[in-house]
């Protein structure tokens, strides 16, 4: 046992040590987070979350007024031992650090479970090691630790992939009572207990695997036991699965909420699914000039997903052994090494099958199961499938050379198999990996200290506690960039300062009314901030064409002239609203709060187009047929007045409105609907349908079928 922990212990530490090399980790300042952009900010704030409220979920200072809650998004469901172990490191070490930390920790955990899978399957201590450290330094590693910080901790996929080969074989029987559990079930039970924290996506792939095992035993052995074995690992995944997403499970939403969750779509499975091309191709950056130019085709053609598929030419290698000792047809009994490689292709096969652009993953899309939409990340399980084929073929190979070796002196054979061993690490290390995983040190490090001085001078301007309004307006979470400010920049702040922040509601929430606050301009969204409670006001120019030239001037004529504060890079830029605010109130000029912060309103959906602007009028394409729905976010029935202006192409066309199933009927004038509906609608969101039969506007270089135009289409309360 000490030996076994000693090779797992020294793969960790080589692991660490490459990983180390690779990214010049030595340049790299403590405190200071190796990645501040992107998703990395999204990590960031949950690890502050955790030492202010000491829940990842909830944050009073986000979401301004009302607080984020993480329990609306199920974007951690599966992740307990990521969240446990971030929240282990935030009690002794800031948000930056726990991030460096956990990102070098994850590793040595790779390295570690993949030895004991290796060694699980039956590969010998120096190769599993070997080829353990291999795996843990593999590009999507890299790739993945740029952002997302717990797709990086992969840890239960090697264990996950091994009970799946050992359940395929028939070396697994959960069935049998707990006191005749052998290795094997021990060893199953602790690679379900790693998945059901690991990660969603991890536990879902290895899912499929091991029902894909159990049911190819089953018809193999032409009975039913080995099937109910994969039935029962997968239910016990999902149960611990279920359990660890109790938080999302139980969350009341507040009425009038919608769902956060959104893109997952066909569409999406097809975006991020997993190209094959991609897979066995090197990296785009490779350090080979040659290698480089093929992938360089597939990056300028095609559709462009995450790009963190390559498995590198070791693990492209030993996909192409355990696929085609799978294809080849057997014409004599198998030896124990062709079984072995025959089912490391069959899983990789399957997982291709499920995790490739059209294939079963997008199926399940197109069944309404689109909620695991990149189907890419399954890379890192044929990657294991892969090296366990290389597995394989190297013993073969050792066998082969090991009795040519001279017998004297005697460290020669174990010298020569720890000089091949470091070679292939090197060699391998040298494939995967690149200067495009190199992080800017010097300008993380340069951005993390001007914006610390930043906001700490405007929490010394405005107190600890004050409210800041950010612009421009954007959902949380993925909403995507704003122009050149990526997302989740708005949490600059909040890593900084004990200010509270407008950014971090949960969209479909409470935080909608920040949409509705500014839809008709600054100058009507500013009183609505004083009356919401907010001091500030705070523009990200980097994410304006104009670097917020016309946002700003707005801002001042409303509130009169005044200096902002500004950062050191001239990109962003803080307004004080606290005068203006006085000015307001002494005039009896603030909106009413309750109104503001829970407007009813409308949202657009299918058969919409994106909103528009010309010549300072704001107005929104749509189809023949186009679906909204009318939110009203109160406990109570409320009169409304739904009012605006449908212009359509045909002088005299007819315009039906239906509100939850009733029709009404409008007929043109001029090419002019105006629509002024008194309404009585229930808590909540009501269905709104608009349906023409006018002609299509032709707009020339538009393909769009425009056929209804509106504009200033809202609702408001009545009485």
């Amino acid at each position: 046992m000490l030996v076994e922990l000693a090779y797992g212990l020294g793969a960790g530490a080589v692991s660490v040590g490459l990983a180390a090399a690779v990214v010049r980790l030595w340049k790299a300042t403590f405190s200071v987070p190796i990645s501040y952009s992107g998703d990395a900010m999204l990590v960031l704030s949950v690890a502050r979350n955790m030492q202010v409220s000491g829940s990842y979920l909830h944050a009073d200072q986000l979401g301004a007024p009302f607080g984020q809650d993480l329990a609306a998004f199920p974007g951690s469901v599966g992740d307990l031992w990521h969240l446990g172990a971030l929240r282990l490191l935030t009690l002794v070490l800031s948000p930056a650090e726990s991030y460096n930390v956990f990102l070098v920790a994850s590793f040595v955990g790779v390295a570690l479970t993949s030895y004991v899978a290796f060694r699980w399957l039956g590969t010998r201590q120096l190769l599993a090691a070997t080829l353990a450290v291999v795996y843990s330094v593999a590009s999507y590693h890299f790739a993945r630790a740029g952002g997302h910080l717990f797709l990086s901790a992969y840890f239960s996929v090697p264990l996950g992939v091994a009970m799946a080969v050992h359940l395929l074989r028939g070396r697994v029987d959960l069935l049998r009572p707990p006191r005749r559990f052998g290795r094997d079930e021990w060893l199953s039970v602790g690679a379900i207990v790693l998945l059901v924290g690991g990660g969603v996506y991890y536990a879902a792939f290895c899912a499929l695997l091991l029902l894909t095992a159990g049911t190819l035993r089953a018809l193999a052995e032409r009975r039913w036991r080995p099937l109910l074995n994969g039935i029962g690992a997968v239910g016990a995944l999902v149960l611990g699965i279920a359990a660890t997403a109790l938080p999302y499970l139980v969350y009341d939403p507040p009425v009038g909420s919608s769902t956060p969750v959104q893109g997952r779509t066909y569409g999406a499975a097809e975006t991020f699914g997993l190209k094959i091309v991609d897979l066995v191709l090197p990296l785009p950056a490779h350090r080979i000039d040659l290698l480089r130019h093929f992938r360089a085709v597939t990056d300028t053609q095609g559709i462009r997903g995450e790009g963190t598929e390559t498995l590198g030419m070791l693990a492209t290698l030993g996909l192409l052994a355990v696929v085609i000792a799978l294809l080849v047809p057997r014409v004599r009994p198998a030896g124990e090494a062709l079984e072995r490689l025959r089912a490391h292709g069959t899983l990789a096969v399957v997982m291709i099958l499920c995790s490739t652009i059209a294939g079963f993953g997008g199926l399940l899309a197109v069944l309404g199961f689109g909620m695991l939409r990149a189907w890419n990340r399954a890379s890192i399980v044929i990657a294991f499938s892969a090296l366990c084929g290389v597995a394989v073929i190297l013993e073969l190979l050792w066998a082969r050379l090991r009795p040519r070796l001279p017998a004297r002196p005697r460290f020669l054979v174990p010298a020569t198999a720890v000089l091949l061993s470091g070679g292939l690490v090197l060699a391998a290390t040298f494939d995967q990996t690149g200067d495009q995983f190199l992080p800017d040190y010097p300008r993380t490090a340069q951005q993390w200290d001007r914006d610390g001085r930043y906001f700490a001078g405007l929490e010394a301007r405005y107190g600890t506690g004050a409210s800041v309004f950010q612009l421009p307006v954007t959902s949380f979470p993925e909403n995507g960039a704003v122009g050149a400010m990526p997302d989740y920049d708005h949490l600059r702040g909040y890593l900084h300062s004990d200010l509270a922040w407008s950014y971090g509601g949960v969209k479909g929430g409470p935080a909608q009314w920040q949409q509705v606050a500014f839809a008709d301009g600054v100058e009507a969204a500013l009183p609505r901030l004083v009356a919401a409670g907010f001091d500030a006001l705070y523009v990200n120019r980097a994410a304006y064409p104009d670097r917020g030239a016309e946002i700003e001037s707005a801002i001042v004529a409303v509130t009169g002239p005044q200096a902002p504060a500004v950062d050191e890079a001239g990109e962003l830029a803080t307004y004080d609203l606290r005068a203006y605010g006085e000015r307001l109130r002494s005039e009896g000029a603030v909106p009413d709060r309750d109104e503001v912060l829970h407007p009813v309103h409308v949202e657009t959906g299918e058969g919409f187009y994106a909103p528009e602007e010309l010549d300072g009028e704001r107005f929104q394409w749509a189809g023949s047929l186009a679906e909204a729905q009318i939110i009203v976010p109160l406990s109570q029935p409320t009169r409304v007045r739904l009012t605006g202006e449908v212009r359509l192409p045909t002088a005299d066309g007819m315009l039906r409105v239906t509100v939850d199933g009733v029709d009404s009927y409008f007929v043109a004038v001029d090419h002019v609907v105006e629509l002024d509906m008194p309404l009585t609608l229930d808590p909540g969101a009501t269905n709104l349908g608009f349906a023409t039969n006018s002609d299509a506007e032709v707009v020339e270089g538009d393909g769009r079928d425009l056929r209804q135009q509106f504009v200033g289409l809202t609702v408001t309360r009545n009485g």
